[in-house]
This record gives C-alpha cells, structure tokens and sequence, in this order.
C-alpha cells in the first residue's frame, strides 16, 4: 500500500492536471509530423503542401563517370538545392555546380496536386541546360520536393531571382564527383579506422610498423 506521502503526491496531480484542462480548454495539444505514403505511389506525401508560388533552386552539377577504359568522362546533372546549400554556394565556397536557377514549385512541378506531383517539368529547366546534354539526378521528384521546403523555412536564402539563372560561383573540380565509383576499403584503410579512435597515442612509425606486421602475418 502506498504511504500516506505518495498518495498525496498523486491526488495533488491529479488535481493539478483537471484544472489545467478546466483553465485552458482550447490549449493546443503537441503536434508532430506525420508522412503519408500514396498507396501504389513511390512519392511521399505530406498533409502540409507545397504552394505553386513557393521557391525551389536547381543547380547544374559538373559530375564524371568511370568509362569501360578506365578514364572520367563529365556528366552534367540536374538537382535541387537546399537553402543551406544556396548559401553555402553565395559565401564563395568551392563547388561542382556550373550554374543555379531559381523557380516556383508551379512551375517546376506537373500536376494539379503539389503533395503528389507526377512528375518534374524539364521544359522549365531548359534555361539552366543552355543546349547542352544534362541529366537528372536521381530522385529528382522527391529531393526536389524536400528542397523546396528547405526554402519556406529560410526565406531569406531565396537569393536568385525567379526565373534567372546565376553562373557567378566558385566553380571548381579539383575535388571530382564521380558517381559510379565504388570505395573498397583497403587492408591500411581498416587499420587507418583503428588508429582514428585508438587512446594511446600510438606514433606514426608504431603505426606503419603495426601495418606492415599485420599485412604479413
């Protein structure tokens, strides 16, 4: 049975919690995010739409492929930003991305319903292509989406206008984005992520020493 204190601890909140419901009646009750998945759709939908008049970016990235001969060849591709990104972008850093468009989700989007569109409108992005190849990233419908809700929350990293294109960016491939390169890590490499988090402050020459220990036993 519980003691005399703890009973009276209980009823107190008790107590506490109906006259709060009594006091605020209307107090809006927490609320959360909820997703919804169209049943036989890949698209996810959320019950907060995107507007036709809200702004969306999307930037044309200089990207390379690993030929059959071993050698890179440049892909351009297509994909949205999101405001950190842009600004990122307007701050001088070095980037990939040739040229950035700014647009409106009505005109970006097919379909009379923002929360699902069918599809990307390529057509709007002829602009930002300027005759040249470009592809789509992939999932462009659904990043494109979750970029242009990245802007309703910074308005203020709406820094291109709408409908123009801006090519004034730190353009830079020193550091080359490959797509189809697949990362294998190496014997050393594994070692390397040993040596990352190791506490006893293992030397350089320990290090080399331990690698070429393991690698021949």
């Amino acid at each position: 049975m519980p003691s005399l204190v703890t009973r009276n601890l209980i009823l107190s909140l008790v107590l506490l919690s109906s006259c709060s419901a009594f006091l605020m009646p209307n107090a809006p009750k927490p609320t959360r995010s909820v997703l919804q998945v169209g049943e036989g759709s890949t698209h996810v939908k959320e019950l907060v739409a995107l507007n036709p008049e809200d702004y969306v970016a999307i930037g044309l990235a200089m990207c390379y492929k690993i030929n059959d001969g071993g050698k890179l060849d440049e892909v351009l591709v297509m994909e949205p930003l999101t405001a950190g990104t842009l600004e990122c972008l307007a701050l001088g850093v070095p980037t990939s991305y040739k040229r950035v468009m700014g647009l409106t989700c009505g005109e970006l989007f097919n379909g009379e319903d923002l929360r699902n569109p069918s599809d990307v409108n390529i057509e709007a992005l002829r602009p930002l292509a300027k005759g040249e190849t470009v592809s789509e990233c992939e999932d462009m419908l659904i990043r494109s989406m979750a970029a242009a809700r990245t802007f309703k929350r910074r308005v203020e990293a709406q820094i291109i206008p709408l409908g123009e294109v801006a090519d004034d960016f730190n353009f830079n491939t020193e550091k080359k984005r490959v797509l189809n390169q697949v990362f294998e890590p190496s014997f050393a490499d594994n070692v390397k992520q040993d040596k990352s988090i190791d506490v006893y402050g293992r030397a350089d020459e320990d290090f080399n020493d331990e690698v070429d220990k393991l690698a021949n036993a």
